[in-house]
């Protein structure tokens, strides 16, 4: 849009995730440069956009994250503040915490959930793309599992059959927060806040099997956990200052 105002025009068909995206106009106004994720937990990266005809050029392509960009006045120089998250997975009985073992090395590797066979399945972080493996409990025998080769995946749940459900499977028409899948695989619970739909807050039920209808709680849940015959549902608030929980038997 012209800065004395008038018809905007849409400079790229190029999308970034909108959590922690910002740009710097280069002073010859022949471009910007853009740090931002191509989609929600990717490494926010820097990228050139071309002015007038919005060509993307990629500048960094690591596993680091970009926070912010500045541009001393002769576009020579680029300020921004360089994040390295470091996660590795560790084991540890329940009555032996503190002596828990690290099983992964190399820093991006997160969201575990163990199998009935007793074996770990989880994300690993790579250049564009986050990998869904499996692995020996003692972290030996990694490999990776079909299917996951180019996708964004998050928070993988294994049921107590060996089906793993990832957030691809259970994305709805809103933005979803913490997730939970029944034991038997058939059903998710997430929380959720979108002011387009009504309630605008609670927790939705969505059947992974059958008709794909997503029936909306009015139930102020902060933390969800379904019980062991996949009938009833357990959860926390916070609203308010006060912690409860209660059940509700929605199968």
């Amino acid at each position: 849009m012209p800065a004395q105002g008038g018809q905007e025009r849409q400079l790229t068909q190029h999308q970034w995730s909108p959590a922690g995206i910002s740009s710097h106009w280069i002073s010859t106004g022949s471009g910007l440069v853009v740090s931002g994720p191509e989609a929600p937990g990717a490494p926010i990266q820097f990228e050139h956009v071309s002015y007038p005809d919005g060509e993307i050029r990629r500048i960094t392509n690591d596993l680091n994250k970009y926070l912010g960009v500045s541009l001393t006045a002769d576009d020579s120089t680029l300020a921004t503040i360089q994040a390295n998250e470091i996660e590795n997975l560790w084991v540890a009985g329940l009555s032996d915490a503190i002596n828990a073992k690290p099983i992964t090395t190399g820093g991006h590797a997160r969201t575990p959930s163990w199998t009935p066979d007793n074996r770990i399945v989880y994300v690993l972080d790579e250049v564009n793309r986050k990998r869904l493996r499996i692995m020996s409990s003692d972290g030996s025998k990694s490999t990776p599992l079909p299917g996951t080769e180019r996708a964004y995946i998050f928070r993988p749940r294994v049921s107590e059959n060996g089906q793993i459900v990832t957030d691809r499977c259970v994305q709805g028409p809103f933005k979803s927060g913490r997730w939970i899948l029944t034991p038997d695989a058939m059903m998710v619970a997430l929380t959720y806040v979108d002011s387009r739909v009504t309630p605008p807050r609670g927790v939705a039920l969505v059947p992974l099997e059958g008709e794909p209808k997503v029936s909306l709680r009015d139930i102020p849940a902060d933390c969800l956990r379904w019980t062991a015959d996949s009938r009833s549902l357990l959860y926390s608030s916070f609203q308010g200052g006060d912690r409860c929980k209660e059940a509700n038997r929605f199968r």
